[in-house]
This record gives structure tokens, C-alpha cells and sequence, in this order.
């Protein structure tokens, strides 16, 4: 919902202005203030503006947590995507590699932060036109989230769009169907036909 985005920006905003007012810009309040940033210029499709931000907080998020603390990687795969949305593939593949790195070192391994992340890096490599390193990411998170999600949620039904979207571009059309087709059932079945 718009509205919601834009009172978390104002928020964000103003907190940020106070932070920087008390000359606490290094902190992990200000990192926080900067991510939610970038998630809204992100919402408005400001990619541009969600990377910018996005790579400040990454960079105090790196100064004031612990090496390899999962919110630095949450904020690599979050910068990873915006990356990707402006087709900065290689910088896209950077933040996301770390990010996984991050993520598989501080996470449990059926964690839905791996999962999103090799999601997001399938979708990288389906748009790079590097499709083995996709289907090899979608097919570990379509792995964990048969062992974990019980393949009734959300990020199932992405994961199995996308290794279609894979298997078409390979010329392998009756598994891009075949994955199709669970996707969209899945998707009915999570929030109805009119979704």
C-alpha cells in the first residue's frame, strides 16, 4: 500500500535527520533508517536511489555489527536486487554471492533468507543468460524448500516460476510447463483466482 510507504519514509526520514543532527551516523540505527530508505525508493521503482542508499548501509552495517552478522547479508541481497533491477549484473552477482556466503555461515541451512537469495540469484542468471548457475541456485532452493516449507509457500511458487522460466529457455518445455502450471496452482491456492 502506497500510503504505508510513504509514512515509512517520512519516519525513516525524520529519524534519520535526527541521527545525523547528533552526529550518530555510524550507527546501527542509522544503517536501519538508510535500509528502509531503499526499500521505499525500491516500492517506487527509484532503483537508482535504492541502490545509492543501499550501499551506504551496507557499508555502516559492515562497521557496527559482527563480521558475517545475517543483517549484513539481508542488505547485500537487498542491494544485490536492486542491482539487478538496473541490470548491473556483475555488481548484482557480487552483493548476492556475499550475501549467500553471509547468509550460509550465520543461518540455519533451511533459513528463507538462503532461500530468497538463491532465488534472487537464479533470477540473475536467467536474465545474464547464465542459465546451468540458474538452475543449479533453483533447484537448491527448490531442494530446501521441499525439506523445510512443505512446498505451501510463497517463495515455492517464485522459485518453481522461475526454474520455468529456466527450463523454456533451455528448450525444455514440458518441465517449464509442468512447473508453470504448480506455480499458478500454488499462487490460487495461497490467495485465491483474483490474486
Amino acid at each position: 500500500d502506497l500510503g504505508m510507504y510513504a509514512q515509512v519514509e517520512a519516519l525513516a526520514s525524520k529519524t534519520k535527520t535526527i541521527l545525523e543532527a547528533a552526529g550518530s551516523t555510524d550507527c546501527y540505527v542509522y544503517a536501519t533508517c538508510l535500509n528502509l530508505l531503499a526499500l521505499c525508493h525500491s516500492y517506487n521503482r527509484q532503483y537508482g536511489n535504492a541502490e545509492r542508499v543501499s550501499r551506504a548501509a551496507v557499508r555502516i552495517y559492515k562497521q557496527c555489527v559482527p563480521h558475517g552478522h545475517p543483517d549484513v547479508g539481508t542488505e547485500l541481497a537487498n542491494l544485490g536486487s536492486y542491482c539487478l533491477e538496473q541490470q548491473k549484473c556483475q555488481d548484482a552477482e557480487k552483493f548476492l554471492v556475499e550475501s549467500l556466503d553471509i547468509n550460509r555461515q550465520s543461518l540455519p541451512s533451511q533459513h528463507p533468507k538462503i532461500v530468497a537469495t538463491l532465488r534472487l540469484m537464479g533470477e540473475l542468471y536467467i536474465e545474464w543468460g547464465k542459465l546451468d548457475k540458474a538452475e543449479k541456485c533453483l533447484t537448491e532452493a527448490l531442494d530446501i524448500i521441499h525439506s523445510a516449507y512443505l512446498d505451501q509457500h510463497e517463495e515455492a511458487a517464485q522459485v518453481m516460476s522461475l526454474m520455468g522460466r529456466c527450463y523454456l529457455k533451455q528448450g525444455k518445455t514440458i518441465e517449464s510447463e509442468r512447473l508453470h502450471r504448480q506455480a499458478l496452482k500454488l499462487t490460487i491456492d495461497l490467495y485465491g483466482d483474483d490474486h
